[in-house]
């Protein structure tokens, strides 16, 4: 099995923490990170390579 960048698992341990669903924006907060619109759009293309890599 792979080993998850640091990036990838931070963002698992924020979904294990939720019982639903997050947007992308709110993974961003949720991580601490900047939310404008850059920040935003390199994480839902980390979380789409995360969802890809798990299926």
């Amino acid at each position: 099995m792979e080993t998850l960048h640091s990036d990838h698992q931070q963002i698992l341990a924020v979904f294990e923490d939720t019982e639903q669903g997050l947007h992308t924006k709110e993974d961003c907060e949720a991580l601490g990170a900047r939310s404008d619109n850059h920040r935003v759009e390199n994480a839902r293309a980390k979380l789409k390579h995360l969802s890809a890599g798990a299926s």
